[in-house]
């Protein structure tokens, strides 16, 4: 159902209603952020080594014998402590592991893995806590997706985002870790819940014209959202991270006002035949934006009625709902719809739709190589943004220089990022522009592994930092790039399909990333080496990928077979009006 004469009459996005219900639904991409990289600081790992041995009856469970006439001498190492043992003249040594401790550069409060020591044998446990909420967004996008289009979109998000509250301040008081750890994976399927449930309350409130810059301030407050979170970081680094969990908890407190403020979405109520709730919803909007009720309802009946005769076939589905229906209506005497000679026009339109919309089934995304080479290379593509992308991120506090700093920096290049592949998306071919974001990504990440190899001056960790900031601007634009592109690879009925598999495989590389991270530790060239060599991959890989650009998008894999010549070259700008 179009929705847009109804938004038009109250005012359009500028009334007073739109702007308190689309400010609560945006909001969910601001404090978002503040979960999925809260524990860059609160999981902040510091320079450490094994603590000291004093007394050498602190080696008596190592070493046999009566130690209270030796002496020793000991070579301390991260993880271990080279000792040698002198028993009147008889030398032992043994490595062993850090027996009394560790010695952190920073009090033991300040993150929680300093406070219950989680480096070498526990290290992966800090890790496990980032690869579980990247599971529970996995989970949440899977059931709660499905309960926010049965239950309404309303429900999952405030039950969600009040449970975030709740969840946030017991992560505060956590235990233990495997306690924090179980919090972190149903923290980031709640996570998912918002997300999802706020974004498309968000795009149902908006008119067509301006849904395609949805994503772009979807992008940007994400982004406002992780430099607060720094900002705050870095102001409380003289407290534990306890309290500052708990200040990081405060951006949900908005939660609780969202039972009585926020709307259900108009769209779903219509299409789930509860105009009675959509006309109370109008009342209060008009209310608040000083317009006619009376008119407002008269335009809700017109376009219940309009989407009435399209559903009594609901296989038959319009991307352009209006077809045959809009514009050429007019009204009789009794009221009832005439549509001259529309009628026809809609009648073969269906026609048409029935005959193009072949149902498929998941395994077709197999069978076919116009959908295989999409699914194989979209795929691809996601795994090695995601790598990229939360690989640098979690890794940011080991950059040359100040850590809150480089995090906040890192951040506010995908506001520029995103806005410069937003409108090269309108003047540039999608394949050209995925390409190039890639390519720039991995050559630069393995420009970094370079730079900070050669080491020695402070000179070339700089290089390797800003040359990570150059790779991390395109991987930015190249995520706003990915969004537009994967859903025009696909056709129609495996659409949601193949962008569902895309989701899933960047989830598994938001689980895998941390441990990339913990890798580094060892071998600290091979997180660089690898994340860059993929992005390199994904880049070239693209060119296997259909040009879609100008293109209608395709409803069968028949249409897809047929893409064989590129697209006729046609400038697009956007109006003033659009954005």
């Amino acid at each position: 159902m179009d929705i847009d004469p109804l938004l038009h009459s109250l005012g359009g996005v500028r009334g007073r209603y739109q702007l308190i219900q689309l400010t609560l639904q945006i909001l969910s991409s601001f404090v978002n952020a503040f979960i999925t990289f809260s524990v860059v600081f609160i999981g902040f790992q510091p320079d450490y080594e094994c603590a000291q041995i004093h007394d050498p009856s602190q080696l008596e469970s190592h070493f046999s014998g009566n130690l209270s006439e030796a002496t020793f001498e000991a070579t301390y190492d991260k993880c271990s402590i080279d000792v040698q043992l002198n028993r009147s003249g008889v030398v032992t040594s043994k490595s062993l592991p850090c027996v009394t401790g560790i010695n952190f550069s920073m009090p033991s409060d300040t993150s929680f893995r300093t406070e219950w020591e989680l480096v070498c044998d526990k290290a992966g446990l800090t890790e496990l806590s980032q690869t579980l909420i990247s599971a529970g967004q996995a989970l949440g996008a899977l059931f709660l997706s499905i309960l926010s289009d049965r239950y309404g979109r309303k429900v999952v998000y405030v039950v969600s985002d009040i449970s975030l509250l709740f969840l946030s301040i017991a992560t505060a008081l956590s235990p233990n870790i495997i306690f924090l750890v179980v919090l972190r994976m149903v923290t980031g399927a709640c996570q998912q819940g918002i997300g999802m449930a706020a974004y498309t309350m968000f795009m149902e409130l908006l008119p067509k014209r301006l849904r395609p810059v949805a994503s772009l301030a979807d992008a940007i407050l994400w982004s406002s959202g992780q430099v607060l979170m720094a900002l705050i970081a870095y102001l409380m680094q003289g407290y534990t991270w306890r309290y500052l969990q708990l200040a990081l908890s405060a951006v949900f407190l908005y939660s609780l006002a969202l039972p009585c403020v926020l709307d259900e979405s108009i769209l779903w109520l219509l299409n789930n035949d509860r105009v009675a709730d959509v006309e109370k919803i109008l009342a209060k909007a008009c209310r608040l934006n000083g317009k006619n009720l009376n008119d407002v309802m008269t335009v809700l009946h017109e376009q219940v009625l309009k989407s009435r005769p399209a559903s009594r076939d609901k296989d038959v589905v319009s991307e352009n709902d209006n077809v045959g229906r809009d514009g050429t209506g007019k009204e009789n005497k009794n009221g009832t719809e005439m549509n001259d000679s529309a009628g026809d026009t809609t009648r073969n339109t269906a026609d048409l739709e029935v005959k193009a919309w072949k149902k498929y089934k998941v395994v077709d995304l197999f069978r076919h190589r116009e959908v295989v080479v999409p699914l194989f290379v979209t795929a691809l593509v996601w795994i090695a943004s995601s790598l990229f992308y939360y690989g640098v991120m979690l890794g940011s506090a080991s950059l040359a220089g100040n850590r809150f700093l480089n995090f906040a920096l890192l951040t506010l290049l995908e506001i520029p990022a995103n806005i410069v592949a937003f409108f090269f998306l309108q003047k540039i071919n999608r394949r050209t522009v995925a390409l190039t974001c890639e390519m720039i990504a991995g050559i630069s990440l393995l420009l970094s592994v370079v730079f900070v190899q050669i080491g020695g001056s402070g000179v070339y960790l700089t290089l390797g930092t800003v040359v990570t900031y150059v790779g991390k601007f395109a991987l930015s634009g190249c995520y706003n790039v990915l969004f537009v592109f994967c859903l025009e690879v696909f056709p129609t009925t495996l659409r949601t399909v193949g962008m569902g598999v895309a989701s899933a495989t960047s989830r598994l590389a938001g689980m895998g990333a941390p441990f990339f991270i913990l890798l580094g530790e060892t071998i600290p060239w091979a997180p660089g080496v690898i994340f860059g060599g993929m992005c390199v991959l994904a880049g070239l890989s693209v060119l296997l990928l259909p040009e879609t650009r100008h293109r209608a998008l395709p409803n069968t894999i028949e249409e897809m077979r047929e893409w064989k010549n590129p697209p006729p070259v046609k400038i697009v700008s956007l109006k003033k009006t659009d954005i």
